[in-house]
């Protein structure tokens, strides 16, 4: 045991890299008879979901990260904004190396593959907690870099975006990031609508999601018999009425089963401190009332 120690220690970081941390790393699938090297979420999109994989007509790997990007803005604006924000520096944050290669990261979940092929590691991603002055965030495999088509690359790329959000998350497989980047990069994913993108949300694990135009927070949302959102926590967006809209950042928004906004209510008094407590209300979208608030005591 002390003797493998010193020699992790020994090691150059690229290679160390892999040992310090799980749940971050970007997979590619090699196989052969015929030759193919793609990443491992594409190969499992398009073979074992049917998948089309689309991400634009250009060769250049930045415009194919947006188009897929763009295509999520549609429905999931605020997700896409935060995407669009990561990948304006991610070349300032990544590492390309040659001569060195991971170790095994176990964080892909279990994976049914071909007798002919084997998964290679060409990625992984450092949690802000363990991103040490001079470190990068990313670590990418060069030499298997080059050898990737532009698709693949811009599908790391992407996985890379997703698994950052991944990892705040506590996810510690790669499993339902491999499965988002699936289906945001797949041209099926142009039907999606509010109430389907909100079942991908909490099928892999995400917190935050816009429902009918309106980011919310997941965390205490409560449903309607038919998955609906019946109340959530706004992180942003307007009500609007007429000549009249006010902020619905901050509050908790009770919408109607068909995604109509039915009442707003602020933060503090959804969940009351005491039967005493006074709380305010917007209730009916009567704007009449705007911008008093009507108050009353809890019965």
């Amino acid at each position: 045991m002390i003797v493998l120690l010193i020699f992790l220690f020994l090691l150059p970081p690229q290679s160390r890299a892999s040992t310090d941390w799980v749940g971050n790393g970007g997979n590619l699938i090699e196989c052969q008879n015929p030759y193919n090297l793609m990443l491992l979420d594409y190969y499992e999109g398009q073979h074992r979901r049917n998948l089309t994989i689309d991400l634009g007509t250009s060769d250049s790997v930045d415009e194919k990260v947006l188009f897929v990007l763009n295509r999520l803005e549609k429905i999931n604006p605020s997700r896409a904004q935060t995407y669009k924000t990561w990948f304006r520096v991610f070349y300032k944050e990544v590492e390309f190396f040659q001569g060195y290669k991971f170790g095994p990261i176990p964080d892909t979940g279990p994976l049914i593959i071909p007798n002919n092929c084997e998964i290679t590691q060409i990625g992984a991603q450092r949690p802000d907690n363990q991103i040490m002055p001079g470190d990068s965030r990313y670590l990418i495999n060069e030499t298997l870099w080059k050898q990737t088509n532009y698709e693949s690359r811009a599908g790391l790329i992407l996985h890379e975006l997703i698994y950052r959000e991944g990892i705040s998350a506590q996810q510690t497989t790669s499993t339902r990031v491999r499965y988002f980047n699936q289906i945001i990069s797949s041209r099926e994913f142009e039907s999606y609508d509010s109430l389907k993108i909100l079942k991908l949300i909490q099928t892999v694990g995400f917190r935050y999601v816009d429902y009918y135009g309106i980011p919310i927070d997941l965390e205490n949302a409560r449903y309607y018999q038919s998955g609906a959102v019946r109340t959530a926590y706004a992180k942003g967006g307007e009500f609007i009425q007429g000549q009249k809209k006010m902020s619905l950042k901050n509050e908790w928004v009770v919408f109607n089963e068909d995604g109509t906004i039915q009442s707003i209510q602020k933060r503090e008094s959804f969940f009351p401190a005491s039967r005493s407590a006074k709380y305010f209300y917007y209730r009916d979208n009567d704007f009449s009332l705007f911008p008093n608030w009507i108050s009353r005591r809890d019965p």
